[in-house]
């Protein structure tokens, strides 16, 4: 791993890559039962956060626009394409930035506990 590469699992095989992001003050672990099951039937992973878990914090304060482009660019360098971004919480906030940042890579969003509102704006793809 990269001295400011995000933490992160990769399980699973199949055709839609599941990406889950956790909210503040969490870790990739709290989706270990998700990540458990949908491993079974797909590519599955889950990242740490910068300044979270085991990831290194690259600054502070962070706005969402750092968090959102941390997971875009793992998600480009693990060439996930199509993949379904699950978010909860504030993780809602930054798959939805990650969106913003790499559309190419994303196939949709779910949001769990969060917003779908991003200043202001209502993203639909």
């Amino acid at each position: 791993m990269a001295d400011d590469a995000l933490n992160h699992i990769h399980r699973g095989y199949g055709n839609l890559p599941l990406v889950f992001v956790h909210g503040f003050l969490c870790r990739l672990q709290d989706w270990h039962f998700q990540v458990a099951h949908f491993s079974r039937s797909h590519r599955v992973v889950a990242c740490d956060l910068p300044g979270h878990g085991a990831s290194p914090l690259r600054g502070w304060p962070l706005p969402a626009e750092a968090f959102g482009g941390a997971v875009a660019e793992l998600i480009t360098r693990l060439n996930l394409h199509r993949a379904v971004l699950l978010g909860h919480s504030m993780g809602c906030r930054i798959v939805m930035e990650a969106c913003q940042q790499a559309p190419e890579c994303v196939a949709g969003l779910v949001l769990v506990d969060g917003k779908r509102f991003l200043t202001g704006k209502v993203l639909v793809r």
